[in-house]
């Protein structure tokens, strides 16, 4: 399992008393999932890059996500979907090297 960086749960711990997303806050649940770094309903491969992230940090991009592209709409244009990962990825970044 690889863990979880120590500076991204203390974002995560920020983010969720800071941002108010209308949703139960969330702190690190010390659960790893993998995410894909390009989500699939926007057009990644199922075998695309993934990330490992703590599963409550992963809930908070996926719900970025599904508030910037509604599941079950035609998928955006390429370049909008590369606009669309620029405003989640700025708001909820990446561990480093991905």
């Amino acid at each position: 399992m690889v863990p979880f960086p120590s500076s991204l749960k203390r974002r995560l711990a920020s983010l969720a008393t800071v941002i108010p997303t209308g949703r139960p806050q969330t702190f690190p649940s010390g659960v790893t999932e993998l995410h894909h770094s390009t989500p699939k309903y926007l057009g990644g491969a199922a075998n695309g890059p993934r990330v490992p992230l703590d599963a409550a940090y992963h809930q908070q991009i996926t719900n970025a996500f599904r508030d910037a592209w509604k599941y079950g709409q035609a998928q955006p244009p390429a370049a909008q979907v590369q606009q669309i990962m620029r405003d989640v990825y700025s708001k909820y970044p990446l561990p480093p090297g991905y």
